[in-house]
Order: C-alpha cells, then sequence, then structure tokens
C-alpha cells in the first residue's frame, strides 16, 4: 500500500477526502488523503478525521470494490448503502480506538 497525502483530491469531478486505488488480483494499492481545509471542513457537517478516512479506504481493499455503472439506479444506490456500511465501520474501529461517542465524527454547530 503507498500512501499519499495531498493538498486537493478530485474523483470523477467531485472533490473528496479520501481515494483507493487498487489492483485486487495483484493486492496492491495507492491509497491519497486531502489535507485539511481550514475555514472549509471545520465547517462541513462531518469532521475531517484522517485516520477514520484511512481506514474507510483501507477497507475498500476487501469490500465495495467492483466498478458501478452510475447509469443504473438501482447500482448507484447499492454503492451508496455499501458505502454508508464503510463509513460506519471505519467510525466503529476508530470510536473503539479512542473510546470515543458517535457525535466525535460530526462538527458541533450550536455557537
Amino acid at each position: 500500500i503507498e500512501p499519499k497525502l495531498v493538498d486537493e483530491l478530485v474523483h470523477e469531478g467531485d472533490e473528496c477526502w479520501g481515494l483507493n486505488t487498487h489492483e485486487q488480483i495483484n493486492r496492491c494499492a495507492t491509497i491519497t488523503l486531502r489535507k485539511f481545509k481550514e475555514g472549509r471542513d471545520d465547517v462541513a457537517p462531518k469532521k475531517y478525521c484522517a485516520e477514520q478516512i484511512l481506514v474507510h479506504e483501507l477497507l475498500h481493499c476487501h469490500y465495495n470494490w467492483l466498478q458501478k455503472d452510475y447509469k443504473d439506479h438501482a447500482a448507484a444506490f447499492y454503492d451508496v448503502k455499501d458505502h454508508q456500511q464503510l463509513e460506519l465501520m471505519a467510525e466503529a474501529l476508530i470510536m473503539a480506538k479512542y473510546n470515543l461517542k458517535r457525535d466525535f465524527f460530526y462538527n458541533n454547530k450550536k455557537g
């Protein structure tokens, strides 16, 4: 696994926090994380947590790695739901490691 930390990360036209580009057969991957952007990530609904993003991308080495046809609504729906499960697994692992509650992952909007 080759890690990368970059200032900007765009996948298929959308900015993202992390990306796993891997070869399933050869079992190798490049995992790229976008650096925290002050004034943007600190006001997003979900808190930027590089370790959680890394765990999510590592989980892609074994789960949800098939290319989806987004012209097919059923495939797109399945991919979103499957991605939500990876997000929850990554959060759960970080919560267990640091004894955190789920609200850790959300930016507090109350002034």
